[in-house]
């Protein structure tokens, strides 16, 4: 099934990396975060229940469940 994200959501989202476990019916998106500066790692952190809420607003349609997975590099 092809999602049409320009409907659902107003910003094109490209995750880090992803996984999709399909006994357990969830997309892992994985985001990596490098911190350059004082806290731009917690900005980052703060973001992560946004992005979950978009992505599964995109995945809805497929009856998946999502986790977002933040990793520090």
């Amino acid at each position: 099934m092809k999602i049409n994200w320009g409907k659902i959501i107003s910003k094109k989202l490209l995750p880090d990396d992803a996984l999709l476990v399909i006994v357990r019916e969830t997309l892992f998106i994985i985001e990596v975060k490098y911190q350059q500066v004082a806290g731009s790692v917690d900005e980052k952190l703060q973001t992560c229940d946004f992005k979950r809420n978009q992505y599964l607003k995109l995945v809805s349609p497929l009856n998946l469940k999502v986790d977002v997975c933040l990793r520090p590099e």
